[in-house]
This record gives C-alpha cells, structure tokens and sequence, in this order.
C-alpha cells in the first residue's frame, strides 16, 4: 500500500493533519495542485482506507476517564482477543504488538466506577486474556498528529 502514497499525499495528508477542516482549495494552493485534484487524491487515500479524518476530544475536558490497557494473550491467537475487544463501545483503539504485551487498547468510560466495572466485568471475561495492566491517564501533555516524517 506505500506505493499508493506519494509525495504529493503526504503533503495532503500533513495538511489534513493540520486542520482536518482545510478546504481542498486551501491544500490545492499548499501543494500546487487544483482544488478536484486534491478532492480526487483525498477520495482515492480514504477508499484505501490510508486517511480518515475525525474530531477527538480530550477526555479530561469533557468529564471521562482514559485508560491505556496493555494485556497478554494465552491459550488463544492476538487477533482473536482483539477482534473481541472491537466492538466494546469503550474502547477506541486496539493494537497487536510484540514485546512485553500483545494487545494495546485505549478505553474511555464515564467514571472511574465505569472503568472498574469494565476491567472487572466485561474485560476480563474474555477467553485467552491472562492478563491486564491499566494506566489511568491524568493529563494529557501531548496529543499531536503531526509527524516530522511527512515535512
């Protein structure tokens, strides 16, 4: 799929990070192409599902509590575990990886009595979880989607 990604969409892509909202008029004028060549490219990037663009909100501004997970996996394959942690409302984010966890997963609940609730209830009732490390997040410093990589 990296051969589907040029130059030119990176520089799209780095604009849309900027402010998901830009007009593709405004990023035509940025990377030197017409505003329905930009629309074509960003068109063509979301059906090959390389961008998305969304609002996030900062949990702590609007009352939830956010929880990174990291679980290890046993008697049961990773994307097994993960494919069940999908559909959970709470969860935002689901991540295979190597090293000292297999699954990373980012939670947002209501309240800390609702994140209880879920690690307790809903969480460790899925088969092939051994095991859960919670980290409640309490500020966040830095959210950022800007990567030097495409600059």
């Amino acid at each position: 799929m990296l051969d589907a990604v040029d130059v030119i969409d990176r520089k799209i892509i780095d604009q849309l990070r900027i402010d998901g909202r830009r007009s593709f008029a405004q990023i035509g004028r940025y990377v030197g192409l017409s505003e329905a060549a930009v629309r074509h490219r960003y068109q063509r990037l979301v059906s090959l599902g390389i961008v998305r663009v969304v609002g996030v909100s900062n949990a702590q501004a609007v009352g939830e509590v956010h929880a990174h997970l990291t679980l290890r996996v046993r008697r049961t394959t990773v994307d097994e575990v993960a494919k069940a942690l999908v559909p959970l409302e709470e969860v935002r984010y689901v991540s295979a990886c190597v090293g000292s966890s297999d699954i990373v997963a980012e939670v947002r609940c209501a309240s800390a009595a609702e994140l209880a609730e879920f690690l307790t209830e809903r969480i460790r009732r899925i088969p092939g979880i051994d095991s859960i490390r919670s980290a409640t997040l309490i500020d966040v410093v830095k959210d950022s989607y800007l990567w030097d990589g495409f600059r």
